[in-house]
């Protein structure tokens, strides 16, 4: 009975080789090959997405620095002396630091934030934009008593080219 036709398994050629067997399509060699490339995309996503955000909330957490040290300027020379102490700067640059507008260097971050870091529309993007909304029309006035006009930035009616 071993010898019959109907027991015998149909081979490939090669003697060597197991008999192939039918398998179901969630088993093929495309199906994880195809889910190997959506997992893997999904990760680059998510890792891009986290990498922006993260940006994001150090560029805010950097302009609430400076708006903290712009209305509380002890806190500001204490943060400075300790850096000084711990040589983590240097005495030029603790002068220089210590003479820089806090106001400039806060909307400075906060736009870094609402410019470079978007999208996704993250929380740290929005609390810039509602802090920018109080901080720019005192940082316009400051750079009109310095003598400077300030540039308009907002979107213009008119869209089209000029040269």
């Amino acid at each position: 009975m071993a010898d019959s036709p109907a027991n015998e398994i149909p081979s490939t050629g090669n003697p060597a080789a197991p008999a192939a067997r039918a398998r179901a399509w969630w088993q093929t060699d495309w199906f994880f090959i195809a889910c190997t490339i959506v997992v893997t995309l999904g990760l680059a996503y998510a890792m891009s997405v986290w990498e922006v955000v993260s940006r994001a909330k150090h560029a805010y957490l950097e302009g609430a620095k400076y708006e903290q040290w712009m209305n509380d300027p002890a806190a500001k020379k204490a943060a400075l002396d300790a850096e000084l102490a711990s040589k983590k700067i240097t005495q030029e640059d603790y002068n220089r630091m210590m003479q820089d507008s806090d106001l400039k260097n806060a909307v400075v971050w906060y736009e870094t934030a609402t410019d470079l870091f978007q999208p996704p529309e993250s929380r740290w993007v929005v609390e810039s934009r509602d802090r920018l909304k109080v901080l720019k029309p005192e940082y316009q006035a400051w750079l009109k008593s310095l003598g400077v006009d300030p540039v308009d930035d907002s979107p213009h009616p008119d869209n089209s080219f000029h040269w």
